[in-house]
C-alpha cells in the first residue's frame, strides 16, 4: 500500500462509520413516556367518581389525623375544611377538595388570604400579587374581583397514581404558610407602593 492510497482508505472508513452509525440510529428503539402507576396494583385509570372520592377521603382523613389537624368534612366527603383564627381576630378557612373528571383527577387547595379590598385599591393589589407570585415557588395567588379579596389556589394532580403524603404535605404547607394580610394592609391603609411592599414581604 502506497502513501497515495491513504486518502482513499480514510474516505472508505469514514463512509463505513457513517453508514453503520446511521443504521444504528434508525433501528434505535424509542422509549415510551413513563406513565404513573399504582404501587398497590389497583388500576386507577378506570375508577369512578365515587371510588376516587373514597380514595381521597380515606387518605386525607388518615393524613390529617396523623398530623393532629382538626378538620370538618362535607356530607359528600369531597371537601375538608380547616379553620384558623389569628391573634388579631381574623378568621380564615382552608379547603382541600377532591375533584373528579376523566384523566383530570385532582386535589384543590384553596383559601381566602385577605379581607375585602376597596375598589380604588384593586389595581394596586393586583400589582402586588403579580410581584409576589414571582417570589413564590408556585405562583398560587390571585385576586378574586367578584369577592374583592386575595385568594390562593393550588392543584395537586393525582391522576392514575397513588396519593403521595409528601405531595400533600407540600401543597398543604404552601397553602397555610402564605401570609399577606400585612402587605395588603400597608397598601390599603398606608398607601404604600406595591413594589416596595413586595420587596419587604413577608414583613
Amino acid at each position: 500500500m502506497t502513501f497515495s492510497d491513504y486518502p482513499i482508505l480514510i474516505a472508505l472508513l469514514l463512509l463505513l462509520f457513517y453508514l453503520f452509525g446511521r443504521k444504528k440510529k434508525e433501528t434505535k428503539e424509542v422509549a415510551s413516556p413513563e406513565i404513573p402507576f399504582s404501587n398497590t396494583g389497583i388500576n386507577y385509570a378506570v375508577e369512578t367518581d365515587l371510588e376516587f372520592t373514597d380514595r381521597c377521603y380515606n387518605f386525607l382523613t388518615e393524613w390529617f389525623a396523623q398530623n393532629n389537624i382538626v378538620v370538618y368534612i362535607s356530607p359528600n366527603r369531597k371537601v375538608f375544611r380547616i379553620t384558623f383564627q389569628y391573634e388579631d381576630g381574623f378568621n380564615t378557612d382552608y379547603f382541600v377538595e377532591s375533584c373528579y373528571a376523566p384523566n383530570k383527577k385532582v386535589l384543590i387547595f384553596c383559601t381566602n388570604l385577605s379581607g375585602q379590598i376597596p375598589d380604588h385599591k384593586l389595581s394596586e393589589i393586583s400589582e402586588l400579587i403579580n410581584r409576589m407570585n414571582e417570589f413564590l415557588l408556585v405562583g398560587c395567588l390571585y385576586l378574586n374581583y367578584e369577592k374583592r379579596r386575595v385568594e390562593s389556589q393550588l392543584l395537586y394532580y393525582v391522576g392514575t397514581a397513588d396519593l403521595n403524603a409528601e405531595y400533600l404535605a407540600f401543597n398543604y404547607g404552601m397553602m397555610v404558610g402564605l401570609e399577606i394580610r400585612n402587605a395588603v394592609h400597608k397598601i390599603v391603609e398606608y398607601n404604600e407602593l406595591p413594589a416596595i411592599v413586595a420587596m419587604d414581604w413577608p414583613n
